[in-house]
């Protein structure tokens, strides 16, 4: 195995933790108790508190667990079957210092909400990741992390560090002083609760998780202010972790077009004697009326002719964001005010004097996938000059919004590319609207920007890793470099990267990822270019501290795609990518998963192929042969003698009826109608929804099911919404170029006529027949037909004989897309059938029937 380990601190440097530092978790146990905090309070439950005190005299009972997976002292969680949703739990952990210490505390929690105590002191609650800085005491310190209203077992990452380390070079992050992230002067102020809608008494609770730099006895100034001036309402005092009200029934409040918007401000003063300001926001007339006035500034300056086309998108952006947030919505107020903060930017000009400038930017657009406005991040270099070109960072993001560029911003991040970051419609990297998401993105980025396209590389972790893998895997001539972390790889198309340069960064503590790249590691470590980087003793989650690395961005942008390389190995597993560097698969044949290609230069006259499972491929011809007669010598047996003078540039070689391969042009009559992943295929496109039955709440209950379909993954959501059309409302223009679903029960309509003379499986009220055999009976039948218009498009025609079949197939009920590059057993087939409560396939069509097991 010839991996490179780059760990010297010209390359790369982790910090490693818990070896050798002064202090020691000494223990981890996760208490089960009764939910009973009311999160405006500071007193730790007295059910944990008593389980707390036994812990500490070393006396125990069965309602405290160890965890599961210790490792490093840094991971834990409980057993799906120990866990009870009605229950609260208490992560209880030791940690021993031999002197007092300023420390940081990483941890992270997948969207719970915990408390935190410190030796019985209440420190506050967090939600998602949090850095906690606070000085540990020379001796024993205890945590108690305490969790409620959990819809998953709770898991508790804990990463330690002296603070003095975290800080030792000013663009220090949380796991390396070459990382891109900065934890200094974070001070995370949390826990300012209270209702907004109306005028009242406000109660709230002020907190810090840096108990480091600021002083937790001291005072700390409350002021209450409108928008638009500094003229306090409301002065006063609070105190840390002690409960506060403020009496703001008497605020007069505006007749006019402004906002009644108003803001709560905190003003704290460091250790250092810096200042720190927080603001909340809130509004006092109805939610409807703060809507409508700023979506009346809104549409004031989306009509002006002097704003340009980014400046526009940022609004749309922003009405569209807005409208779909509900009146209750917890984050309204916040959303409010960047709102507000944007269009005051636009009309002061402020905006359009920093269009495209060096540092971090968020683009907009319209998505032409659901006709929703989403957003990029995109990292500009410094003394940016529009008419350059320049070389591209992808970073898949793990979610819809998570934003890793935005470290960049903390640190005056200096280099002569571009960096964008290219969110997903929910944690879906691995799965097949992601790609369409991604490759509409990149399009998007490569028409607002001048790119070099042999130097586009990419990474990402997690799902974002995975993001990186597979559409390296899939189209490697498009990347010069990819650099995943902890993410999924698909084992079968491994040896797709053998020309890529791969900057793999894992962990062993991250055993299920580490055990995918162990399997895959003979076709990898083939690869002279791949670099095994390992970061020992950090679990999966703590990985996401360390990818976004300046070192590994420096190493990804400085290399080109090499368009020649003397060897390609090509696997393809469907017929939508197909070519690799300089080859090009005709497609997959018939009723095969996947499709394999080698080719080889061997001197300057001769190319070696071998191939498995095509119908024929394209070559380029690389420079490296010369001749002008050249061998084409495919699988061992047979020898094609091409001459560049009488043949074309690109020579095209297709396999005959009997076997034989010959000079000739791709088949494209009879080339499938789908792309090989069966109904799925849908979603590789822009989608448009049409409910021939909108009068039946079933079919339109499971319309709405298809427009926001869910994956399978530990956060379920699917930020899509596919526009829904009845047979009076369709647009013409957008299912021209748009896959269709279509749901139907037989209606009779003009659609419903044409999509069933045009079906493999022909469908009536009795039941329906596949070549030439009727079946009779109650049917629900989903079924891929050719696009009339485009034919990178599909059609999922789904048509029953009752439409109560809707709510018993599994997959109209509730659509989970799986996995990308895994074989669906019911999903990746021409036709799934469910008639007589049993489900059957059509793999392909000229394919029998099979039932499904």
């Amino acid at each position: 195995m010839s991996t490179k380990d780059i760990k010297d601190t010209s390359k790369l440097n982790y910090i490693y933790y818990l070896n050798g530092l002064p202090f020691s978790i000494e223990l981890m146990l996760c208490i089960e108790s009764e939910a009973s905090y009311d999160g405006l309070s500071t007193a730790m439950p007295a059910y944990v508190s008593d389980k707390l005190a036994l812990i500490k005299s070393n006396i125990f009972d069965e309602s405290i667990f160890t965890s599961v997976y210790g490792g490093s002292h840094t991971y834990n969680t409980i057993p799906n079957d120990w866990f009870d949703k009605n229950k609260a739990y208490s992560f209880v952990f030791n940690i021993t210092c031999d002197d007092d210490t300023d420390v940081v505390v990483m941890t992270h929690q997948h969207g719970n909400i915990y408390y935190l105590w410190a030796n019985d002191n209440y420190v506050g609650r967090s939600e998602y990741d949090d850095t906690i800085q606070l000085t540990l005491k020379r001796g024993d310190n205890y945590f108690c992390f305490y969790m409620q209203n959990l819809s998953s077992p709770p898991q508790m990452f804990i990463r330690v560090n002296k603070l003095s380390e975290e800080l030792k070079y000013p663009y220090t992050a949380a796991a390396g002083y070459n990382n891109c992230g900065a934890i200094a002067g974070k001070t995370h102020l949390i826990d300012i609760e209270y209702s907004w809608q109306e005028k009242g008494i406000y109660k709230g609770m002020l907190c810090t998780f840096n108990q480091v730099s600021i002083d937790i006895t001291k005072p700390v100034a409350v002021k209450v202010l409108d928008y638009y001036s500094d003229t306090p309402y409301y002065v006063g005092n609070v105190k840390f972790n002690t409960p506060f009200e403020i009496d703001l029934s008497g605020i007069k409040c505006f007749d006019d077009e402004r906002l009644n918007f108003y803001r709560i401000r905190l003003e704290c003063l460091l250790k250092d004697d810096t200042q720190r300001i927080i603001e909340k926001f809130f509004s006092f007339e109805p939610i409807q009326v703060s809507r409508q006035k700023l979506n009346n500034e809104a549409k004031r300056i989306i009509e002006a002719p002097d704003f340009l086309e980014s400046t526009r998108n940022l609004i749309k952006f922003r009405m569209d964001d807005l409208a779909a947030l509900p009146d209750n919505a917890s984050n309204l107020p916040a959303k409010l005010a960047v709102f507000k903060q944007d269009i005051n930017d636009v009309l002061s000009g402020e905006r359009s004097s920093r269009e495209y400038h060096s540092g971090l930017h968020f683009m907009f657009y319209r998505s032409k996938i659901d006709n929703q406005w989403l957003r990029y991040a995109v990292y500009l270099p410094e003394n940016y000059d529009k008419n350059k070109q320049y070389p591209l960072v992808i970073i898949y993001a793990i979610s819809q919004w998570y934003n890793p560029t935005s470290m960049l911003k903390f640190n005056n991040y200096k280099s002569d590319i571009i960096i964008a970051n290219i969110p997903s419609r929910g944690v879906t990297l691995g799965s097949y609207i992601a790609e369409a998401t991604m490759d509409e993105a990149l399009g998007e980025i490569y028409r607002t920007f001048k790119i070099d396209k042999t130097r586009v590389s990419a990474m990402g972790y997690s799902s974002g890793g995975a993001a990186a893998w597979l559409q390296a895997e899939l189209r490697p001539d498009v990347f010069a470099a990819i650099s995943p972390c902890g993410g999924y790889l698909c084992a079968e198309l491994a040896g797709n990267l053998k020309n890529m340069n791969v900057y793999d960064i894992e962990s062993p503590t991250d055993q299920d990822h580490w055990r995918d790249v162990q399997k895959c590691m003979g076709k990898l470590s083939a690869n002279p270019n791949y670099s095994l980087i390992e970061a020992e003793h950090f679990v999966h989650t703590m990985l996401g501290q360390i990818y976004v690395n300046r070192n590994i961005i420096k190493r990804l942008s400085s290399r080109s795609i090499n368009e020649f390389p003397t060897e390609v190995e090509f696997t393809a597993i469907h017929n939508r990518h197909l070519k690799a560097y300089w080859v090009t698969i005709h497609s997959i044949d018939e009723h095969s998963y996947f499709g394999r290609i080698k080719a080889k230069v061997r001197g300057t006259d001769a190319i070696e192929v071998e191939c498995e499972n095509i119908t024929g491929f394209n070559l380029r011809i690389p420079p490296q042969v010369t001749s002008g007669r050249i061998r084409i010598i495919i699988n061992d047996t047979q020898v094609l003698t091409y001459n560049r003078k009488s043949i074309s540039a690109e020579p095209s070689v297709v396999r005959l009826d009997s076997g034989v391969y010959s000079f000739g042009e791709k088949d494209g009559k009879n080339f499938r109608i789908y792309h090989g992943m069966g109904v799925l295929d849908v979603f590789l496109k822009p989608i448009r929804i049409i409910n021939l039955k909108p009068e039946s709440e079933i079919i339109s209950e499971s319309a709405r099911n298809f427009s926001s379909p869910t994956t399978g993954s530990y956060d379920k959501r699917i930020f899509v919404n596919y526009p829904i059309y009845t047979p009076d409302s369709i647009d013409i223009d957008e299912v021209r170029h748009s896959s269709i679903i279509v749901l139907d029960c037989n209606s009779g309509s003009e659609i419903s006529e044409y999509l069933r003379e045009r079906s493999e499986i022909q469908m009536n009220l009795d039941g329906f027949s596949y070549q030439g055999k009727e079946h009779r009976g109650k049917y629900n039948i989903m079924q891929i037909l050719k696009h009339p218009y485009d034919p990178e498009c599909t059609i999922l025609y789904i048509n029953s004989n009752d439409e109560k079949m809707y709510h018993r197939n599994l997959f109209t009920r509730e659509l989970i897309i799986p996995m990308y590059c895994r074989y669906h057993p019911f999903l990746s087939n021409a036709a799934l059938i469910m008639v007589n409560n049993h489900y059957y396939r059509i793999f392909e069509y000229g394919c029998k029937i099979e039932k499904i097991q």
